[in-house]
């Protein structure tokens, strides 16, 4: 482990002005009475294998989505996601879509239709089927069912602020409402300039602008306490 403190406050640093992310985990371990580095990994591990199926079931209804109002290929399906943001408030990743459409063809919940693509290429067109309606469901009853529980990666600097000096400790919570700021604007700007998008998506924005004041709230708390300590 290191223990040059010079290190540590780079590590630190570096998680502080990572992208604000939210992920979902459906567990919350009671076993508070290990040792603190001990409960850490554990509950990372739990949080990995749960986050896990949950991931896949994720990027399931969102591809599944897709092609439900109307047949797409495997490109549209990825353009759809970047169009539409959805990498951001969803674990969903770009280079994950491909392989997904190829596993949900060959599990019978959707279905391609060679057609002929531009410049005379040929490209699959996927539409969903009747056991992926089905399917599709039953994954939104599913994760609608899981209880929400939000985790950052600025906690892990949150729980080592005891190891560096005092100031130090002080800029990176800082540095945490700045990023934090960031985020708030983004949405507050992106729900201005699209005020005529889908109810569905209005929702998500305003649900992150929200989660953001109330991070901003907190954090502001924390520096103040510090400050006091």
């Amino acid at each position: 482990m290191h223990r040059n403190p010079e290190i540590i406050k780079r590590i630190l640093g570096d998680l502080c002005r990572k992208p604000l992310l939210f992920q979902w985990s459906r567990t919350v371990p009671t076993d508070f009475k290990l040792p603190p580095l001990t409960y850490a990994i554990k509950y990372s591990i739990i949080n990995y294998n749960i986050g896990r199926n949950d991931y896949m079931m994720s990027i399931d209804l969102i591809v599944l989505g897709c092609v439900a109002k109307q047949p797409r290929s495997a490109y549209d399906i990825q353009k759809d996601v970047e169009n539409h943001n959805l990498s951001e408030w969803t674990r969903i990743s770009i280079p994950s879509i491909y392989k997904k459409v190829l596993r949900l063809q060959e599990q019978g919940y959707i279905a391609g239709d060679e057609v002929a693509g531009e410049r005379y290429a040929k490209k699959n067109v996927y539409h969903i089927t009747e056991k992926g309606k089905e399917y599709m469901e039953s994954l939104m009853t599913e994760l609608s069912q899981i209880p929400p529980r939000v985790l950052m990666d600025f906690n892990a600097v949150i729980c080592n602020l005891n190891k560096v000096e005092k100031p130090t400790a002080l800029a990176l919570i800082k540095n945490i409402i700045s990023g934090i700021e960031q985020s708030k604007q983004y949405y507050h700007s992106a729900l201005k300039e699209h005020a005529d998008i889908p109810l569905v998506g209005k929702a998500i924005m305003e649900q992150q602008e929200k989660v953001c004041a109330t991070l901003l709230e907190w954090a502001q708390k924390l520096y103040d306490s510090y400050k006091e300590e």
